[in-house]
């Protein structure tokens, strides 16, 4: 079974603190992005389960990157998306 998770095109309207992180670094106001992640197994270690990246595309550049949820929201604080 294959099951994607996608979200709606987001689009950059205010950049509020820069970032280095790959990627985020070059986004400009008026690009779109876009976050999908595979609904998945991703295995164990010693009880604890390992973290599921995210997808991250940018539409304009076609550039991607693959960030995990503490990661990306982290990220995110530095933009304003709609």
């Amino acid at each position: 079974m294959n099951i994607l998770l996608k979200s709606e095109p987001l689009t950059v309207i205010s950049i509020k603190s820069k970032t280095s992180a790959k990627m985020f670094d070059k986004l400009k106001i008026g690009d779109m992005i876009h976050l999908s992640i595979e609904v998945e197994y991703l295995g164990t270690s010693r009880g604890r389960s390992y973290a599921p990246y995210i997808k991250i595309t940018n539409f304009f550049s076609g550039e991607t990157t693959y960030k995990s949820f503490n990661q990306l929201i982290s990220i995110l604080r530095c933009f304003e998306l709609q």
